[in-house]
């Protein structure tokens, strides 16, 4: 089973259920955090640290 996490709080939700199942005979869970494209990261000639983009991105009006 792949579970897909970027910070939002759905996918936080997911995160439980995914362990629950996990659970049965013979079964995988993979986890995948997704992250900003490095085009996203880099902007403007300034480097930016992925978690300091990812704050950015979280504190933006579209994000909510």
């Amino acid at each position: 089973m792949l579970v897909t996490l970027d910070g939002s709080e759905l996918a936080e939700l997911a995160l439980p259920e995914a362990l629950t199942l996990a659970k049965l005979p013979e079964s995988q869970i993979t986890l995948l955090q997704v992250v900003p494209p490095i085009e996203d990261v880099i902007t403007d000639g300034e480097e930016f640290a992925i978690d300091q983009q990812w704050e950015r991105r979280r504190a933006s009006p579209l994000y909510s």
